[in-house]
């Protein structure tokens, strides 16, 4: 073998050498992106699940809340009625001056 084909051996060598070490940081760079968008949808996701649980317990809360509004305003108008009644009663028992 020749000095020149050792050499042109050589320089071929160090190029692949090179070539694989440069997809192999693309490989990790592009990992590592992954891995950050993975992480960033289950934080968003998470967060969504959370906050439409939170919005559940309110909007359940508020119909709570509600129906004991028009369970209490239901009473109410059964008392103005009966007291309406009974106030009538009265005036109609009153003796007529």
């Amino acid at each position: 073998m020749e000095p020149s084909e050792t050499l042109d051996v050589v320089e071929l060598w160090d190029g692949e050498r090179d070539r694989l070490n440069n997809e192999w940081w693309l490989i990790t760079l592009m990992t590592c992106l992954t891995m950050c968008i993975a992480f960033n949808v289950t934080v968003i996701s998470v967060r969504y699940w959370c906050s439409l649980k939170r919005d559940k317990v309110e909007y359940e809360d508020f119909i709570h809340v509600t129906e004991e509004k028009w369970h209490l305003d239901d009473e109410m108008n059964a008392l103005a009625s009966q007291t309406k009644s009974l106030r009538l009663a009265q005036l109609d028992a009153a003796p007529k001056t």
